[in-house]
């Protein structure tokens, strides 16, 4: 709220990545158990406390001996590149380096050597990565967020220009602006709004051990 100043735009984004995530930071694609109980949370340790290799090797005591990491190998290194599916509040996905994901962790490393204390796991550092990747690349997007005038607008705006659903988003926002509706209404402290005509999903509290719904399991193919 403060970076946009507009509680559409907050919420139609936390709509969209209510379906993306869950809205939990260390989620991993298609990994739909809930933290603390997650294998996700376990990746995100790796993150936090272990040096990383191109080729999934981790060196626990940082003294140059790299040691092959099987689950870690299987999950960030795709071809032998860095990283595989998606990442985080808003799915961050790409196998190849120089991806967008590669951008964030690179991102993290930077944070780090500045002093910063955050796990890549954690939503205030995604919540800062999201903004400063937007404003980097898709300026665009960070613009009309500003500006919109609905959730449905926010949700939009967001599917196609940031996550790039492009044809697809409409769809997308249909399945999800119940989420983002429900959000608004519990937290902007504004007039509420009505959701669309069409039964949307409730926005239901998370408490540890939820699963995704099911219907969220399908996996959209990416533009």
């Amino acid at each position: 709220m403060r970076e946009f100043n507009n509680a559409y735009a907050v919420a139609g984004m936390m709509g969209w990545m209510r379906g993306e995530s869950n809205l939990y930071p260390v989620r991993c694609e298609r990994d739909y158990s809930a933290p603390p109980y997650a294998p996700s949370s376990k990746i995100t340790q790796r993150f936090d406390s272990l040096g990383l290799s191109e080729r999934g090797e981790f060196s626990g005591d940082w003294d140059g001996k790299w040691i092959p990491d099987s689950k870690y190998a299987a999950y960030w290194v795709v071809d032998g590149s860095r990283y595989g599916g998606g990442y985080g509040l808003a799915q961050w996905t790409e196998s190849n380096v120089y991806s967008r994901k590669w951008h964030m962790f690179e991102y993290y490393k930077e944070q780090l050597r500045a002093g910063a204390k955050y796990s890549i796991g954690s939503a205030v550092f995604q919540c800062k990565w999201l903004i400063h990747e937007m404003k980097q690349s898709y300026a665009s997007c960070y613009n009309q967020l500003k500006r919109c005038t609905s959730v449905a607008q926010g949700m939009s705006i967001f599917g196609r220009l940031y996550e790039g659903w492009g044809d697809n988003t409409a769809s997308v926002v249909q399945a999800r602006i119940g989420w983002g509706i429900a959000l608004y209404n519990k937290y902007s402290g504004g007039s509420p709004v009505d959701p669309p005509p069409e039964p949307f999903p409730p926005v239901p509290e998370d408490t540890p051990g939820d699963g995704m719904p099911v219907w969220m399991m399908v996996d959209y193919q990416r533009r």
